[in-house]
């Protein structure tokens, strides 16, 4: 018995403009903590299970590791390490390494000291308050990696890179991750006619549509050649 497979609604992915906006929005460590899961594309359990041995700042451009702890591992099962983003590296210079974990919850009476591992409850609830104030109807935690995969894929990221980088194991998890915008539309085609003002094109089958006085074998039927303006 052949069984369909079941559909795949769309999921929120926001804009670079939602982006933005979210973090104009956002203050303190939640502004932090949205624009690294932006730039990053973490799950959200990686992040809180982020820890300062984890973060190398000391190469260039630096990088995240994503790796298995006690008591905690990767969703993939796999570590992974990846480059890090300049505004991830100005936000991640800047930030305390008192304690263990990079991002960790305000001090509570029952962690006075504070220091222990973010609530991503609370860290939601935060979130929630800036969409409504924005007017964003669709949206949480997990709409920034959806943001990274589909900003990266329309800025040519290769997409076996690109996976590595997020820790999908296969290439169809990314394709479903990615979200076409109306602004990468935009740039997409702007790009296209950039080219093509910039550059023009003749046949070997003729020149300005006129035929050549002895056609060539049609194999293949032509081929466009470019040449600078």
């Amino acid at each position: 018995m052949k069984l369909r497979k079941p559909h795949v609604g769309d999921q929120p992915c926001y804009s670079r403009q939602q982006v933005e906006a979210i973090l104009g929005k956002a203050e303190g460590q939640e502004r932090d903590i949205f624009t690294v899961l932006a730039f990053t594309g973490l799950r959200r359990g990686e992040l809180q299970w982020l820890t300062w041995k984890d973060v190398d700042l000391d190469s260039d451009p630096g990088w995240i590791h994503v790796r298995a702890k006690d008591g905690w591992m990767p969703k993939s099962r796999k570590d992974r390490k990846l480059p890090i983003y300049p505004r991830v590296r100005e936000v991640l210079t800047r930030l305390s390494r008192k304690h263990r974990w990079v991002f960790t919850a305000r001090p509570s009476s029952k962690y006075p000291k504070g220091g222990n591992q973010i609530h991503l409850d609370h860290l939601r609830e935060k979130l929630l308050a800036i969409l409504s104030k924005l007017g964003i109807e669709h949206g949480g935690l997990h709409s920034f990696r959806r943001f990274f995969i589909s900003w990266c894929a329309n800025r040519h990221v290769a997409p076996n890179l690109l996976m590595h980088w997020v820790g999908h194991a296969d290439l169809r998890m990314v394709v479903r991750y990615y979200s076409l915008q109306d602004e990468a539309s935009r740039e997409a085609m702007a790009a296209l006619i950039a080219e093509e003002n910039g550059t023009r094109y003749r046949t070997k089958l003729g020149q300005k549509g006129v035929p050549e006085s002895k056609p060539r074998p049609q194999h293949p039927a032509f081929t466009v050649v470019a040449s600078a303006s």
